[in-house]
């Protein structure tokens, strides 16, 4: 995913995958010269998994 897709999906709070997992994009910081987006996991399950931070190409729109 593009970091310009990443920002929309924060905004207007949709869904996104990692790992063939759902998650909501929760924050956008900047460290350095990278761009880290805190995402949470959402749907059945969620609690099993914890909120981690990664870049714009670990997050999909669609599942694979």
């Amino acid at each position: 995913m593009l970091y310009s897709q990443a920002v929309k999906a924060l905004k207007e709070q949709t869904p996104v995958y990692c790992m063939g997992r759902k998650y909501r994009i929760t924050a956008n910081k900047v460290k350095g010269r990278y761009h880290v987006f805190e995402i949470e996991p959402i749907g059945p399950r969620a609690n099993q998994y914890e909120a981690v931070k990664v870049s714009a190409d670990s997050l999909e729109s669609t599942p694979d």
